[in-house]
């Protein structure tokens, strides 16, 4: 490629059966630095004990079997068995605000599957019938009826909105704003986002925010805020475009900027 060639480097990730296959593709400059990507795994579980077991081998620590228990129900059967399992250790979480955090600002795939299981987990009725996963994904639907979010507007296939089978609308995503800033956790909700400074001068917003993008897919969503008048709840999508990531952000930024004159020109209204 040209030194001045544009770059671009895309990730997709398939499970065909019990193999999950990586697909990699982009370009970048000849004798560019290297561009460090992640992608999120599939089970977590499952994988987190697989590197366990693969760097306790590697300093001759030989590992029989391996199980993960993922609920209560596993737990109990765990206990009650002729050998059951003893606790040599545990690392405490830290508190859900951090969590949601570091998924949100850094838009952290593992970290969102994780807790779409935890869900699962935690507060959905145990039922052997489904994975953690299903019971999440229920618990996750009926948190968004209670908020109000039209359960016609959506359909949701995991935690991190990697898979093409997650379909939302705009207006689904603006409920859900809508309802969060109405809930007592709303600060923290807020401040979980992403942020940054939208405008000149004395018509100034701040922007919270977040961001989601896969090939043809570009979107962001969140409250515009220009004190003292409550924030400008937006969602931008951008579906099948054909023009480059610099004209995307470019509109997308326009945009922004016209919503910022609307809304001080509103004097407060939402």
């Amino acid at each position: 490629m040209a030194t001045d060639a544009p770059e671009s480097v895309e990730i997709k990730r398939r499970l065909q059966g019990s193999t999950l296959e990586i697909e990699l593709t982009g370009q970048l400059r000849v004798g560019a630095d290297p561009d460090r990507s992640a992608v999120a795994v599939i089970n977590p579980g499952w994988f987190l004990l697989n590197r366990l077991q693969a760097i306790l081998a590697q300093h001759q620590i030989k590992v029989a079997q391996i199980s993960l228990l993922d609920n209560d129900h596993d737990l109990s059967a765990a206990l009650k068995s002729s050998q059951p399992e003893r606790r040599l250790t545990q690392i405490q979480s830290p508190p859900l605000s951090a969590l949601i955090t570091t998924t949100n600002q850094q838009s952290n795939n593992l970290y969102a599957e994780a807790l779409l299981r935890t869900l699962g987990t935690m507060i959905a009725p145990q039922n052997p019938q489904k994975t953690t996963h299903q019971q999440g994904l229920d618990v996750l639907k009926q948190t968004l009826t209670q908020l109000g979010v039209e359960a016609t507007t959506y359909a949701l296939a995991d935690g991190s909105g990697l898979s093409r089978h997650n379909l939302i609308s705009p207006s689904a995503l603006v409920q859900t704003f809508q309802a969060m800033l109405r809930s007592p956790h709303s600060a923290i909700f807020q401040a979980s986002l992403p942020q940054e400074q939208v405008g000149k001068g004395q018509n100034v917003s701040t922007l919270f925010s977040k961001s989601g993008s896969m090939q043809g897919v570009s979107t962001l969503s969140g409250y515009l805020q220009q004190s003292p008048s409550p924030p400008l709840i937006f969602s931008l999508m951008f579906n099948q475009y054909n023009q480059s990531s610099s004209q995307r952000r470019q509109a997308m930024d326009a945009l922004l900027l016209s919503m910022n004159r609307l809304q001080s020109c509103q004097s407060g209204k939402q």
